[in-house]
């Protein structure tokens, strides 16, 4: 993880979001590309990004699979890097990593 630089400039982290499979990326990128809000949001195939601003803090994310599966990999950059601790667990939450589609399943099918 980066540390926060004296001159202001932004810094960043590359963070693993474990999630619980089966995991559908694509049906969640789909849901935020049509939804994205212009000049804050953009879906790209396979990628999803936004700017945050935090605490007076701004920076921006995206998120995208990753290649080695059961996580997404999260890029953040922000002017401090003490708060990505912070955007990591609202990235967790916003993406559902910590579903139980197993679980969720059984009692839909209930």
């Amino acid at each position: 993880m980066s540390s926060h630089r004296a001159d202001g400039t932004t810094t960043g982290a590359d963070i693993a979001l474990p999630y619980r499979a089966p995991y559908d990326w694509a049906a969640l990128h789909g849901f935020l590309a049509a939804r994205a809000i212009p000049g804050i949001e953009t879906a790209e195939p396979g990628v999803y990004a936004r700017t945050i601003a935090i605490d007076g803090r701004h920076g921006s994310f995206d998120v995208r699979a990753s290649e080695e599966g059961w996580a997404l990999t999260a890029t953040i950059r922000i002017e401090d890097s003490r708060a990505i601790p912070g955007i990591a667990e609202r990235l967790r939450r916003l993406f559902d990593c910590d579903a139980d589609p197993q679980g969720i399943g059984g009692r839909l099918r209930a």
